[in-house]
């Protein structure tokens, strides 16, 4: 029996598969990539590391999330006590610094 919306016989095809990428940012990414070839690869990205501090952070924070991999080399410790200490707000810092 045929749907009357879409007029398909069987029901909608396969689609894409899952995980392909789309045309036009297939293609977007490999204009970009050639562009970063061309502006200086790795070393104009070190330059604007220096030179543009805040958008090489707001891109490291959109790449770094979904790329990250850990290796084995990293321990990470428990945090196994929390400390609170009372100041007084008044004392000076040498006072503070005797014991």
């Amino acid at each position: 029996m045929a749907n009357k919306e879409t007029g398909n016989i069987r029901g909608p095809g396969p689609g894409r598969p899952v995980g392909s990428v789309n045309k036009i940012t297939g293609s977007m990414k490999e204009m970009i990539l050639q562009a970063f070839d061309k502006a200086g690869g790795a070393d104009w990205l070190a330059k604007q590391a220096d030179e543009n501090p805040v958008a090489f952070m707001g891109l490291l924070g959109k790449l770094l999330p979904s790329d990250i991999a850990l290796s084995g080399g990293v321990a990470l410790q428990p945090i196994t006590e929390i400390r609170r200490i009372i100041v007084d707000p008044r004392a000076t810092v040498e006072q503070e610094q005797t014991p």
